[in-house]
């Protein structure tokens, strides 16, 4: 078999990212990268009316269309791909039309997945690339959604949550200025808290003992690069990094002192992604609380390559 006909491709069309790999997966060497690139389309901006906007169907088709052209310089046909749409397109009222108009414009297939298969490609990808004993609560913070994904020590999936309370979101919903207003964050903190009390009570019927917790997605990875203090982002270092509740506060905390430029200026964090760390730094914060954590492990895969590994495992 030649190295071209084992390579896959996926996309994860989120609510704010739409990220796109090319690889090769086996259960014996594990994930061969050989393209990846990311571009923030925030195709979930403003959906409180249910409704993708005209505008942020455009970034996200043009970036399609370019994800589109790299599948072609690969020679990859349609069936080794795997183009998985989340939170944003499953609640759009306008959905088919945002499908419809990807596939004509750039002939790529779009599979919307609902919450339950969207935690069990997380939870593939992210169990390729962090190892650790016990049961591990993976936690995949995206601009739509959070998904809570239970599996054990053999990456058996116990159980899975799906919130919507996604970083878009919580962002359009309470925060309006920066640097940060304490009373807009602790009435984003209370919302998160009483999401939180409804998905605490529904894991504690599981062993919860010795649990780790497991953050995927890019609140998590952007904590993960800043802590570590390196300025060139390696997913190498990434994979399985442990970051303390304490430094992550401290991070939060200069965070909300700074303008929008400041924090670009000051930290190695994606463009557009620095009105949305604030709320992804609260979630990621309270949902360590909630499961007496006082640190996390974090993880560079995530959706994205659990959806290549699903891909190759077809």
């Amino acid at each position: 078999m030649t190295v071209e006909s084992r390579l896959r491709g996926a996309v994860d069309i989120g609510s704010n990212t739409i990220r796109i790999l090319i690889g090769e997966y086996s259960p014996a060497r594990g994930l061969v990268i050989h393209d990846s690139r990311r571009h923030v389309t925030r195709l979930g901006k403003q959906m409180e009316n249910g409704f993708l906007l005209p505008e942020a169907i455009q970034r996200s088709v043009e970036v399609l269309a370019e994800y589109k052209r790299c599948f072609d310089d690969f020679a990859l046909p349609s069936q080794h791909l795997n183009i998985i749409a989340t939170s944003a397109v499953r609640s759009a009222s306008n959905r088919l039309e945002f499908i419809e108009t990807v596939q004509q414009d750039t002939g790529l297939e779009v599979r919307v997945v609902d919450g339950a298969e969207e935690a069990r490609l997380a939870a593939l990808g992210v169990c390729a690339a962090v190892k650790a004993a016990g049961n591990k609560l993976i936690v995949d913070i995206g601009g739509g959604s959070v998904e809570f994904i239970l599996v054990d020590r053999d990456t058996n999936l116990l159980h899975s949550r799906s919130v919507e309370m996604g970083v878009v979101r919580l962002t359009e919903k309470f925060i309006t200025r920066a640097p940060l207003s304490i009373e807009e964050y602790l009435n984003m903190q209370e919302f998160v808290l009483e999401k939180l009390d409804t998905v605490h009570e529904e894991f504690a019927s599981f062993d919860l003992t010795h649990l780790k917790i497991v953050g995927t997605a890019g609140t998590y990875t952007t904590a993960a690069h800043v802590l570590s203090g390196q300025q060139e982002y390696s997913p190498r270092l990434i994979n399985g990094m442990t970051c303390t509740v304490k430094d992550t506060k401290m991070f939060l905390d200069k965070l909300s002192d700074m303008t929008l430029a400041q924090r670009l200026e000051a930290f190695p964090i994606e463009k557009g992604r620095e009105d949305l760390i604030i709320a992804g730094l609260c979630l990621a914060l309270n949902i360590n609380s909630c499961f007496c954590q006082d640190h996390f492990m974090v993880s560079d895969y995530g959706l994205r390559e659990g959806a290549l590994i699903d891909a190759a495992s077809r």
